[in-house]
């Protein structure tokens, strides 16, 4: 079984969005982490599309400095 330290995850996708894909992987024994992408305001996200509560997400556009900035933060944080 692979184990994975941080998933970057688009949070509006086709069939399984980004929140369908974090709540699937609650269920593992040692859940990653998450950081969200969205080209929408955190404010846009209510009801059917709403965050994960402590989910940091990283607005579009993004450049690659950005990017991975906030990709060390997260494997950086306890």
């Amino acid at each position: 079984e692979a184990a994975f330290d941080l998933v970057v995850s688009d949070v509006v996708m086709p069939r399984a969005g980004g929140p369908m894909v974090y709540q699937a992987a609650q269920g593992l024994p040692d859940p990653p982490r998450f950081l969200f992408m969205s080209g929408y305001a955190a404010q846009d996200f209510r009801g059917s599309r709403s965050l994960p509560a402590g989910v940091p997400l990283l607005p579009k556009p993004w450049n690659a400095t950005e990017l991975l900035d906030a990709v060390r933060r997260m494997l950086d944080s306890p």
